[in-house]
């Protein structure tokens, strides 16, 4: 590749491809259906940002004014919180893609996204994600352990002890996502043989430094490590929860002359929704993330592997 200067913003480069993006012969989604789903999206994600954040924004208040003295409420302020900023940044996101329909001018290159990929702000959204994840993890743990060992759960996960574990872990989570945002930069590149001006992701100076350190954080721990053993754990503990739930129910009718589902009960069949909605949402992340370790071929963005020297055309 060589580069030759800039035109209006883009460098121009005089680069040979094999192929261009929407040219791709491995490639079993066209640029017309790329196009169609974000234009779908930029229809249909806003209107229900407009529902979701509202609904965070209440839940974190709910639980404000409940107390968060007490555990769960904690933990659930908390949840909700991680939420409504992952909502917030995916409508902020379609909002624009949105408006890029009204006026007319729609392309599936996103100043937003621009903007978060070249100043680390993407630790926002990703970070947040993943927050929202361990909390649920956390959730179903604290429910799993309330039910099978009350009076332990009890003395050990007290209010202020979650409340430095979700302290500590929040900081430690978006310390390393900022790490791994600095890991790709987006820049424009205008092909004087093609009269084609390309959006491209390139690695930055500091991936290219610390490529290894950063695959380790990204792909290995963040990405094939953590997600699944959350999962793994959330389903353990819930499932866990639910014999025990249904063992305590039992005797609690048994011995009752009245049967009456008291508060904890009926606290504990809310939390295990929850962990079932985190186990249902989680299972499309996982497969696009383990299918192509085994399955050859299969691979998020193409069959092409991003090294860090390597660009890529959106």
């Amino acid at each position: 590749m060589n580069v030759t200067g800039f035109l209006s913003g883009c460098r121009v480069v005089d680069k040979q491809f094999e192929y261009l993006p929407w040219d791709n012969p491995d490639n079993i989604i066209t640029l017309v259906t790329q196009v169609n789903a974000y234009k779908a999206g930029g229809i249909l994600i806003p209107w229900l940002g407009m529902l979701g954040v509202p609904l965070n924004i209440l839940n974190c208040i709910v639980y404000k004014r409940l107390g968060l003295q007490e555990r769960v409420n904690l933990l659930l302020f908390a949840l909700s919180c991680a939420d409504l900023v992952v909502t917030a940044c995916v409508f902020a996101l379609y909002v624009e893609y949105f408006y890029m329909l009204l006026v007319g001018r729609f392309t599936v290159s996103s100043t937003v996204v621009n903007v978060a990929t070249n100043t680390g702000l993407t630790v926002i959204p990703f970070g947040s994600a993943f927050i929202s994840g361990f909390i649920s993890t956390l959730i179903a743990c604290e429910r799993c352990l309330c039910i099978s060992h009350p009076f332990k759960a009890k003395r050990i996960l007290r209010t202020k002890t979650t409340a430095v574990i979700l302290i500590v872990s929040v900081v430690i989570i978006l310390g390393i996502h900022y790490v791994i945002a600095l890991k790709y930069r987006i820049g424009c590149e205008y092909i004087p043989s093609l009269k084609v001006s390309l959006t491209v992701f390139y690695p930055s100076e500091f991936y290219q430094e610390n490529a290894k350190f950063v695959d380790i954080l990204n792909v290995t721990t963040f990405g094939l490590v953590l997600p699944p053993l959350f999962v793994l754990t959330t389903v353990i503990a819930t499932v866990i929860t639910v014999v025990k739930l249904k063992g305590a129910a039992q005797w609690r009718q048994s011995t009752a002359t009245v049967p009456v589902e008291s508060k904890e009960i009926a606290l504990t069949k809310m939390l295990i929704a929850v962990s079932i909605l985190f186990i249902v949402c989680s299972i499309p992340n996982l497969v696009v993330k383990i299918v192509p370790l085994f399955v050859d071929g299969i691979r998020l963005g193409g069959r092409a592997k991003i090294g860090p020297g390597d660009t890529v055309i959106i």
